[in-house]
């Protein structure tokens, strides 16, 4: 359920958007918005999804405070460790 709650967190932050009014869980890639994702589903926990999420996190354009604690997960490079970062980053953001 929380990964679910924070998958749906980072996709809106990203840009996507509902793709079935019915359903709150179905959202559509910017992208291709025939690409169609489950928030169970998504991979925002594999790198090739998150990256992009913590690039646009550190973009000093769009944000020049609270992404230190990312900053810092990403010197880790624990994958865990960068996606509560990514999550706990876009909370505040969205504030």
């Amino acid at each position: 359920q929380i990964i679910m709650n924070d998958n749906k967190l980072i996709a809106e932050f990203m840009g996507w958007t509902q793709a079935d009014p019915n359903d709150t869980t179905m959202y559509a890639n910017p992208e291709d918005t025939s690409d169609v994702w489950g928030t169970d589903d998504m991979m925002f926990d594999t790198w090739d999804w998150l990256m992009p999420v913590a690039k646009k996190c550190i973009n000093p354009e769009d944000n020049t405070e609270g992404w230190d604690k990312l900053a810092v997960a990403l010197t880790t490079c624990d994958i865990d460790e960068v996606y509560q970062a990514v999550v706990e980053f876009i909370k505040e953001y969205n504030k």
